[in-house]
């Protein structure tokens, strides 16, 4: 029977598996300590934590909520990160950090329930406007024709006003 430490850590894995649809798994072989701080504080930031495990506990873990197909990209020194909210941010974190060194090597990755193992695939999340900016997106294309409309009202009114002053000049001119 496993130490009790080993089922408590399985149990907890398998829990963040269930609860995170986006889910990275990296290399992180090479990563100083400083750099090791500096990632987790900034995943940290947009709110994705990223934890290292054993290969043989992450694997009983996804066995048991069904993510048998990690089992290959289990080799070497494995951390996850897992992702609470929108994947685009961390993935930009990770892209970032691997750019700059290439490190933490991405191994696999979760997303909304898919599973990818290409770099490409890994960049073009990277490359994915955040929900804010998609709104702010949406906002700005939905207020330049309303800006647009009502420039062209007051316009509008504003010639009615001079061609209504104009007339009243005219006629107060005749009179």
């Amino acid at each position: 029977m496993p130490p009790q430490w080993k089922t408590e850590k399985v149990k907890e894995l398998a829990e963040r598996f269930r609860n995170h649809e986006n889910v990275f798994l990296t290399d992180f072989t090479g990563l100083g300590v400083a750099e090791f701080t500096d990632l987790r504080r900034r995943l940290r930031e947009v709110q994705a934590r990223y934890q290292v495990a054993k290969n043989s506990l992450i694997l009983r873990a996804a066995k048991e909520v069904g993510y048998d197909f990690l089992e290959e990209h289990l080799i070497g020194p494995t951390g996850l990160v897992f992702v609470s909210e929108e994947a685009s941010p961390p993935a930009k974190i990770l892209l970032d950090l691997y750019k700059s060194g290439e490190k933490p090597k991405l191994k696999a990755f979760l997303l909304e329930g898919r599973f990818y193992t290409s770099l490409d695939d890994f960049k073009t999340v990277a490359s994915l406007p955040t929900r804010q900016e998609l709104l702010a997106r949406l906002v700005a294309g939905v207020e330049a024709p309303v800006s647009n409309l009502i420039a062209n009202i007051r316009s509008l009114f504003q010639q009615l006003v001079s061609t209504v002053d104009s007339a009243a000049q005219k006629r107060k001119a005749e009179e």
